[in-house]
Formats: C-alpha cells, structure tokens, sequence
C-alpha cells in the first residue's frame, strides 16, 4: 500500500486513493480472496469492492447535564444511553459508590436494556428501529419502574414496548425477540479489540476502538501477515431477530465509542473493550466520573461488574441467566448480598472490561488529563 501511494504521480489524495485500491481491488484484494476459498470461505472480489466507509450522524442523549453522543445499532452503543436514562430513576449518590444496592439497580436496569437490545437492535439499513423510542425518557422511566429493589431477574426480561414513544410506525409483523434456543456454555472471546482516544488544546477529541475480534480465531492471510475480522460471527440465523445474518447487512458489533459534550463542548470520551462487558463498563464510567467525582485514574481503577444474563454477542452466542461476574476488588460479603436479592452464580472475573479509557479536557482551563487501565498494557502519552 505505501508503494503504491509512493508511486502515485498526483496529490497526497490521490496517493491514498492508489493505496484505497490496491487493498480493495488490487493484488492484497486477491491474496485475501484467495485464501479465503482455501479455507472454505465465500468472499469475493466484489464484496470488497463493493466495501465503503460512511458518515453517520451520532445518537444522543443527556445525563446529569451533558450529551453523550454514541453510534446507531449496528453496535450496542445506545445501550450506553438506555442505561443512562433508566439511571436517572435513581439516587445513585445516595446509594453509595459500589453499594449493595447501587449493584443491585445498576444490574437490574442492564438486564432490562439487554432485552431491549435482543429485541430492536440491528442494522439500521435492514431493520426499522424505535431508536428514538428506544432513547426516550418517558420509556426509560416506564421501564425503571419494573426494577425490583429487592428481588433479581433470574433470566433476561420481556423486551419493552418503545414504538408507543417512537415516531417511527411499527412494521407489521414484528415482535420482540427471545433467548429460546440459546446453548449455555463457555463464552466468546473479544481478545482483539483495543481503544485510542487523542485530545489537544483546541478542544478536537477523537475515539477509536478497533476490533478484528478475537485472534484466537481469525483467518491469517500468510502473504500479508494479517488476519480478517471475525465480527461476522455476531450474526445470528433466528428468523425474525434484528441481527438475524442477511447479505450486505452489517453484524450488530459490541464496539462502542462515544463523546461526552457539557453546553456544546466536547469535554470527555470515555472507551473499554470487553465484548458485552463493553457497555456496563462505560456507564459505570461515567458515573464514577459524573456522579461520584472521580478522575479519570480513580475511574477506571476502580472495581467493575457486569450481568452475563444475556446471550453472548459471540458464537455460539451462549447464555448464562442469572451470572454475575465481580472483579476482584469485592468483598466476599458482597458476592452473599447480592445472593441474598436473588442473584444466582457468582463468578470471579479477572476484569469486567479490560482497558478502559477516560480522557477529559477541562472547558473552562483546557487542562486535559487522561488514564491507563492496570487490567492491561494501557499507556497514557501527553507532549
């Protein structure tokens, strides 16, 4: 690719441009094809011409006087809002940071999103969503009241009913989507996923989180070095599921990125890789940081938990009702307390997310501060 930009005779554009083609249409096009039939796979020459990055305008929500700004659902990231919104029902302060009960609510409410999730969440481009529905408050507040302070959902709840909020009219024939059928098992694995964010003194802030999924079962291509994403295994074949496997259609990833903005400023992103830990993990995020004042470094130290009760985003996309998993940083009388409200299994995990970022810049004095994540090899690098 750097040869043929280097042998581009025109503008840097046009270099990348001969850089674009020779991966989508030239000889790395075809080396990746080609292998791909040697192992049994379908991708042609016109998938990957056929490829092309689009713009998108982000999807928002407010919380605690910000907007946070995520993707559509292609990924889970109005998961992230959902939460937020539900959370709001709530006197989490109150609770007391990694309380009983401040656990207790916040894996209620997720298990309430997941449902969500298993029911509307899909491509956009093949699949009609209620997302505005989905992100209302008066639905979010409809749904928080369905949180038992007392007593757990031993399995993923019934979806919500967001197409009463949403101004998009429901498609005739479709329903929510269950978990029948779902093998309980070992989970996926989401090992190939990192995060970058970058932040400068005129107030630019960029997110990443790229992801071939897990490098345990990618395909390598020998003459590139390289192995193709296996994201494509987050599809399933349940007729009538927004992420049912379609052509051209893309899988519903566990990616999500998004920007914190206070009075339209871009003043925070905040990332953690995990698979569907992903998005437990950024609300509790932020509400380490919002709610309970943290900086960036306390936030992403502190201990994390996630409900399992959900079927994996990862084939064979197994399920485990009831399971939730603590990092270490808890006490043995939390993992009774939760028992005690009705949690089943649970399990220990060496982290709840793994690698989590929070990057934030001041508006009013332009400092910027960020974090590295001790759960893994995470850097920090200002100049």
């Amino acid at each position: 690719m750097a040869a043929a930009e280097n042998a581009s005779p025109g503008t840097r554009v046009e270099g990348i441009r001969a850089a674009n083609d020779i991966f989508y249409r030239g000889d790395i096009a075809r080396s990746m094809v080609d292998f791909s039939a040697q192992v049994g796979g379908v991708l042609s020459m016109e998938d990957l011409d056929g490829y092309e990055a689009r713009y998108s305008e982000p999807i928002k929500a407010t919380f605690m006087g910000h907007e946070i700004s995520s993707h559509s659902t292609w990924t889970q990231g109005i998961m992230t809002l959902q939460i937020l919104n539900m959370l709001e029902s709530f006197d989490l302060k109150a609770m007391g940071h990694n309380s009983t009960e401040y656990l207790h609510t916040f894996l209620e409410v997720s298990k309430l999103v997941f449902a969500d999730r298993e029911a509307y969440y899909g491509d956009p481009d093949f699949v009609t969503v209620p997302i505005d529905g989905l992100i209302s408050k008066a639905y979010a507040a409809e749904r928080a009241r369905l949180v038992n302070p007392n007593k757990a959902y031993t399995e993923l709840p019934d979806a919500g009913d967001p197409w009463q909020y949403s101004s998009v009219r429901k498609p005739a024939g479709v329903g929510a989507s269950g978990v029948s059928g779902v093998p309980v098992g070992s989970s996926g694995n989401d090992g190939g996923t990192t995060h970058i964010s970058c932040l400068d003194r005129d107030g630019n802030l960029v997110c990443a989180t790229p992801s071939g999924g897990a490098f345990t079962k990618g395909v390598f291509f020998p003459e590139q070095g390289a192995a193709m994403s296996t994201r494509i295994e987050m599809f399933n074949f349940i007729d009538g599921h927004p992420n049912r496997l379609e052509p051209g259609k893309r899988p519903r990833t566990t990616l999500i990125n998004y920007i914190v903005s206070r009075d339209g400023q871009p003043v925070m992103t905040i990332a953690c890789p995990g698979g569907d830990h992903q998005a437990q993990a950024n609300v509790q995020l932020i509400l380490n940081t919002l709610v309970f004042g943290m900086n960036p470094q306390e936030a992403v130290e502190a201990p994390r938990f996630a409900t399992e009760s959900v079927p994996d985003s990862f084939h064979p996309h197994v399920y485990y009702p009831n399971r939730v998993s603590l990092e270490d940083g808890f006490s043995e009388g939390m993992a009774e307390a939760l028992k005690s409200k009705g949690h089943g299994e649970i399990v220990r995990a060496a982290t709840c997310g793994m690698g989590a970022t929070v990057s934030r810049r001041d508006p009013d004095t332009g400092v910027m501060s960020t974090s590295g994540d001790p759960r893994r090899a995470c850097y920090a690098i200002g100049w």
